[in-house]
């Protein structure tokens, strides 16, 4: 039998196998060739008679068997919790490290059945591959044993991600974005294949994304060393024993020719996947798909189809990822990219992964790629050998003449332009002075009666209408005193007034100029801004993103302009992000390059970066940077300039989160007082201000005052931005937990209630905070079975979320549903979640904070709960003082 019609039977036996019992019959039924659809017949009533080629079957059913019963069972130091996953080789478990010290881990633990030998000689090969391993973004391994029935077992750090193209499609993605964590992924399997090793299964399924999107690549099961190992020759086996393409360990839509045709294996077959991947991160779907088709059919589009273009799959697709728009983003430089890496012949492909990546990050600075279709090269390479002479004379003079006729008329044009733009210039600036002149002549008693105790917010109310309406026909300079009345009305607060002039300025700006208008640019940046602080956050992101990428495509990487947006992006996105974070590092670099002295642009990027370092409860760093941008903008501005304020507002709140209450009540007073002074009464500034003083006092135990504060707080902000905007969320829970801590329980629950409606989808951080303060009111109130079951459920919830949340927003809840199983005499189940609770703040905070303290002192009263009088004695003696003197402290508690 020839070879190719060996393959087709082969994997139409395979297919026959996979089908239930009941569906063979209709599988035997699609193959039109009489005599092979015979020879599979003939197959399977050996394969029912036990024969040799049931060890097929055996394969696949040990894939898909549950190995079961090992939830709740000691292997080694760990204890499994819940399986998480399987395949071939093994079943992935949620194990914790319960000696020495706990840690939550995953626990791969080979599957039992036919061919355990083979399984197990690749259980120790992955556990050797991965110990040679040491990359950030590549699971490492943490321990390795024999289970109790002589089964391998491995431990890796237990990863909490989504699939990469799931990450991507679930988080909205730019494309941008999807292309860096593609590189992400090309570094982390260069760094294998540099240890002569081949992964041989890339799919999203092994590259999850962590919620501070992080990359881990996983399972190196069916990895293949380039190299035997001379110190130990068992650790890769011969081919043809352990890459036979029957056993089929490889996923099929992810396979390269070479593994269907059991041809060798080398770095190029990980480069074939990486294409597969980076084609479904653009197009949204798969080159090659099996459908509703066999696998042979498969292979065969796999071996000899050549794939769509990426942008003309993602034309087809449509929608948030596809349609047309995005299909011309990928034509050009992208689809040849994907489709280099997806030639057949390994040799024809990129060489490594670090050659993709190159050309990856080629494209994204806006550098040629290497990668370049042949056909156009090889005609026009064999026309010029054919006419060398005449072709080299006729293109010199060509490009001569050219040369001289493109230089003059660039060098006209460019005279035109800059003539007309220093022209547009002089009028719109002459013009914004006459307006600005006539606009502040309104005040002039002489003209209007009782002008002379008109404010600037009295100006922008009753007269910036009239203004613009005065410019009409003179398009350029209404759109830029739109933009500049927007900016000022959102200075002083006026939130509503001010967005809209903004939109209205863009409108008008893109009528009059392109994208790479300079104006334009600065307008729809304003207002990306503004949508992202007082708007709708996530649209405001998108375009904050855009943004980014229109700047950079005017003005180039190194223009200052660049920084500035990057740091605004920033400010958009989640608190704590690992993306949040490497953009300001980026913004602050870039700034540091540009000023070689420190001016206003570096101490913003360091008070932005001290606010990240703050929400990731680095407060020591948060206050050295902090401290910093406060020396620089004194220095030039004075202590007194509102941009000094904003960085003294930030170093109160982390002298609060230090335990160094009075120095932060004695500044966020000063910073009050200065607030009204500068900004009047009514405005947001004095509003952040009070929230910030409230919040010490609190902290400091100074409830009277706190209140009057908070209240006040929440007051102005409900007449700013209205009685349901998100930005007061934070003032009511930080009032609602000063109420409660008075034992006005109902109240508290009032505030709370306020916000608990409409807000998981938009904030849903701030929905946690409110539902977890909601439960300790149940608990506070007597009701501890409801703030179990409301507790527990919150917590699972957060653990299991998608993406994970962070520890610091589990912990809070964590503490309350130790509480409650305290109160319900649950002691064991109240230790157990106290000594979690200290191993995460101990990483956080010294022994003497007051949160420490208050876990210390509820892992005392579960011991003495349980009996251990002396041990819980003597952690009340170590921690007791501090808490008691803590202004977060319930007395019920501290009772």
């Amino acid at each position: 039998m020839d070879q190719d019609r060996w393959r087709r039977l082969q994997g139409l036996f395979l297919d026959v196998l996979e089908a239930a019992p009941a569906e063979r019959p209709s599988v035997l039924n699609r193959v039109d060739d009489p005599e092979l659809r015979r020879e599979l017949v003939e197959m399977l009533r050996a394969h029912e008679d036990d024969s040799q080629l049931q060890v097929e079957s055996r394969i696949l059913k040990v894939q898909r068997s549950a190995d079961g019963g090992l939830e709740g069972q000691r292997i080694g130091a760990y204890e499994v919790r819940r399986e998480v996953g399987r395949g071939g080789m093994g079943t992935v478990y949620l194990a914790e490290r319960v000696e020495g010290y706990r840690q939550d881990v995953a626990l791969k633990v080979m599957t039992s059945g036919p061919r355990s030998r083979e399984l197990e000689d690749r259980f120790r090969r992955e556990r050797q591959i991965l110990a040679r391993l040491g990359h950030p973004h590549i699971a490492r391994i943490l321990d390795g044993g024999m289970t109790d029935d002589g089964r391998p077992y491995l431990v890796m750090p237990f990863v909490e991600g989504r699939p990469i193209t799931a990450h991507c499609d679930q988080a909205d993605l730019g494309l941008r974005r999807r292309l860096e964590l593609f590189c992400t992924v090309c570094g982390a399997v260069h760094h294998a294949h540099r240890n002569l090793i081949v992964h041989r299964d890339l799919k999203p399924s092994n590259i999850l994304v962590t919620e501070d999107g992080g990359v881990k690549l996983l399972d190196f099961g069916i990895a293949k060393l380039l190299e035997p190992d001379t110190a130990d020759p068992d650790l890769d086996a011969p081919d043809g024993a352990t890459t036979r393409s029957e056993l089929r360990w490889w996923t099929p839509e992810h396979a390269a020719p070479e593994q269907v045709l059991d041809q060798p294996i080398t770095t190029a077959t990980d480069t074939w996947a990486l294409g597969v991947l980076l084609y479904e991160l653009l197009a949204g779907t798969k080159p090659f798909s099996a459908g509703g088709g066999t696998r042979l059919e498969l292979e065969v589009a796999i071996c000899e189809q050549d794939p769509q273009s990426p942008s003309a799959a993602a034309r087809q697709r449509g929608g948030g990822m596809g349609g047309e728009a995005w299909g011309r983003r990928l034509t050009g430089d992208l689809d040849t990219i994907v489709l280099h890496a997806l030639r057949k012949a390994p040799d024809e492909r990129y060489s490594s992964a670090e050659q993709l990546m190159e050309d990856v990050r080629r494209h994204l600075d806006g550098r040629p790629v290497r990668a370049r279709p042949h056909t156009f090269r090889y005609r026009a390479g064999r026309f010029l050998r054919r006419n060398a002479w005449r072709t080299a004379a006729a293109l010199t003079l060509a490009v001569a003449l050219m040369g001289f006729a493109i230089t003059s008329t660039l060098q006209a044009r460019a005279l035109q332009r800059e003539r007309d733009a220093a022209r547009l210039e002089r009028d719109t600036a002459e013009q914004v002075t006459r307006v600005l002149v006539d606009l502040f002549e309104t005040t002039d008693p002489a003209k209007l009666p009782g002008s002379r105790a008109m404010t600037v917010e009295d100006l922008l109310r009753h007269q910036a209408e009239r203004v613009i309406s005065g410019l009409e026909g003179q398009g350029v300079v209404q759109a830029r005193m739109r933009h500049i009345l927007g900016t000022v009305h959102q200075a002083h607060s006026r939130l509503e007034e001010g967005g809209a002039l903004l939109l209205d300025a863009h409108r008008q700006q893109m009528a009059l100029a392109d994208w790479d208008d300079p104006a334009t640019l600065a307008i729809y940046h304003d207002l990306a801004v503004h949508q992202a602080r007082y708007g709708h956050r996530i649209h405001g992101q998108r375009m904050l993103r855009h943004s980014l990428d229109l700047h950079r495509a005017a003005f180039g990487e190194q223009h200052e302009r660049i920084p500035a947006a990057l740091q605004a992006l920033a400010g958009s996105l989640s608190p704590g992000s690992e993306e949040r974070s490497g953009l300001l590092e980026e913004a602050l670099g870039r700034f540091r390059r540009l000023e070689p002295t420190p001016g206003l642009a570096t101490a913003g990027a360091l008070n932005d970066l001290g606010l990240a370092r703050l929400e990731a409860l680095r407060f020591d760093e948060a206050l050295d940077l902090f401290r910093q941008s406060g020396d620089v903008v004194e220095g030039l501005l004075g202590a007194d300039h509102p941009f000094a304020l904003t960085i003294q507002a930030n170093v109160s709140a982390t002298l609060t989160q230090l335990n160094r209450f009075d120095e932060a009540v004695r500044l966020d007073r000063r910073l009050v007082d200065l607030s009204r002074e500068l900004y009047g009464p009514e405005s947001t500034r004095v509003a952040n201000a009070l929230n910030n003083l409230g919040t010490s006092l609190s902290a400091g135990g100074r409830w009277g005052e706190a209140e009057a504060a908070l209240a006040e707080s929440l007051a102005l902000s409900r007449k700013l931005y209205g009685p349901r905007h998100p930005d007061l969320d934070n003032t009511v829970r930080n009032l609602a937990y000063l109420v409660e801590f008075q034992g006005r329980y109902a109240d508290a629950r009032g505030l709370l209630l306020g916000i608990a409606e409409d807000r998981a989808d938009t904030d849903p951080r701030g929905t946690a905070l409110t539902q977890t303060q909601l439960a300790g009111l149940l608990l506070r109130s007597g009701d501890t079975a409801a703030a179990t079951g409301a507790l527990e459920a919150l917590v699972a919830r957060l653990e299991g979320a998608e993406p994970p949340h962070n520890a610091a927003l589990v912990s809070q809840p964590r503490r309350l549903l130790a509480e409650a199983y305290l109160v319900a005499n649950r002691f064991d189940d109240a230790e157990v979640l106290y000594r979690r609770l200290l191993d995460h703040l101990s990483g956080t905070y010294d022994g003497s904070h007051p949160l420490v303290a208050h876990a210390s002192c509820g892992l005392a009263s579960a011991l003495a709960g349980q009996g251990h009088g002396d041990a819980a004695e003597a952690r009340f003696r170590d921690c007791l003082g501090v808490f008691s003197a803590w202004g977060w402290a319930n007395p019920s508690t501290v009772a």
